[in-house]
């Protein structure tokens, strides 16, 4: 892979895994993360979504800029209230989503296009669910399951796998119209596109619930080697939900008078 190809290749990357402090980005990425293969049939015959949950998400990310290691917390209640913490180094940067509206105490975001709805659906579609399972497993190949695993106490079903980086691609060609402008530009950005997938290695572990049939934790780690060998892009990240159906509560960052608390802004309502 040479020079112009890796930097293309990264870009790639970072519009797939969490390389940034905007925590809408965040939340879109961690959406396409978290499509992976088809489980057993009996796993999906058990499961339900969940009404209420937390996420937490520890994200290492080396390139040749630095090393770079983040913290993002989400809290979630259906159908459309969620609360998103990232913290990089001493940043920590929140965004609370009730219906339409749409919160953040970073100025940078102040001026953003985003839209409580958008958000809210983007994030409903993470959280446990018969679908979501279903969806978790479906660009992983090479699974393997490997034997029971308990952790504090509770029995865990324990995969492992390879992100299916080409799937999507190939999918996207799939879906071309020879006859629509620009087709033969489009087909071939996306079949070099796919050659550069090629290039990634990656890996996911993902632990679902025994006896609920809930996916709990997933570990992910994806290199981008160069042509001499060298890592030229590397990435670790561990996803844990719990707090399932438990009370949580998401309010506005207003004060008694219903006004704004300092450092926080109303993007979208």
């Amino acid at each position: 892979m040479n020079e112009n190809e890796a930097v293309e290749t990264r870009a790639f990357l970072d519009g797939w895994i969490p390389h940034t402090l905007v925590a809408v980005a965040t939340v879109i990425i961690l959406v396409v993360l978290l499509v992976v293969q088809p489980w057993s049939g009996s796993v999906r015959t058990i499961i339900n979504s969940v009404e209420s949950c937390r996420m937490i998400t520890y994200s290492v990310i080396i390139d040749d800029t630095g090393r770079f290691e983040s913290v993002q917390e989400m809290a979630y209640i259906a159908p459309d209230r969620v609360h998103i913490t990232v913290i990089l180094d001493s940043t920590k940067q929140e965004m609370i989503v009730i219906g339409e509206d749409v919160y953040t105490n970073d100025e940078r975001n102040a001026a953003g296009v985003y839209t409580g709805i958008a958000i809210s659906s983007s994030v409903s579609s993470m959280i446990p669910s018969k679908e979501h399972t279903r969806e978790t497993l479906e660009q992983l190949t090479d699974v393997t399951e490997l034997e029971i695993e308990r952790i504090d106490g509770v029995a865990y079903r324990h995969y492992r796998g390879r992100m299916d980086f080409v799937k999507g691609l190939e999918e996207q060609i799939a879906g071309l119209d020879p006859e629509q402008p620009k087709y033969e530009d489009m087909l071939e950005a996306l079949e070099s596109q796919i050659e550069m997938m090629e290039e990634i290695i990656s890996n996911i572990e993902v632990w679902v619930g025994r006896n609920d049939g809930f996916v709990r934790q997933i570990s992910f780690e994806v290199q981008l080697p160069s042509e001499e060998g060298e890592q030229l892009y590397t990435q670790n990240m561990l996803l844990k939900y719990y707090d399932f159906n438990e009370s949580i509560i998401i309010e506005p960052p207003l004060d008694a008078s219903g006004e704004l608390l300092p450092g926080w802004y109303l993007v979208s309502s």
